[in-house]
């Protein structure tokens, strides 16, 4: 029944694309004040407890284009407020997520 990690990793990548919008909010806010046009990546890692709840989310500064903490500080407040699946083996996760961000016109 327990398919490994695998299967725990596709339900939280299924949690954050399902909030994509929440977290493009936050680059949003960001873009209103920096270069229309320019694409930014962020590497947003997030850690969880066994149970599927949050333990804490960071930008992983050497895949992370963006370097602003009010845009850091908003996603992990998104990824906090997501109720992720629990571990099927039991085992804490780390999940990373690439989003690649391009200002609207």
């Amino acid at each position: 029944a327990d398919a490994g990690s695998s299967d725990r990793l596709e339900g939280i990548k299924n949690t954050v694309l399902a909030s994509r919008d929440k977290f493009r909010a936050c680059f949003d806010a960001w873009a209103k004040t920096n270069p229309a046009g320019k694409e930014v990546n962020v590497m947003l890692s997030i850690k969880l407890n066994p149970d599927g709840s949050f333990v804490s989310a960071a930008f992983d500064p050497s895949k992370t284009d963006l370097t602003d903490k009010t845009a850091e500080t908003c996603m992990v407040d998104v990824a906090k407020s997501l109720s992720y699946p629990t571990s099927p083996s039991g085992k804490e996760t780390t999940y990373r997520h690439p989003f690649v961000f391009k200002a609207r016109k």
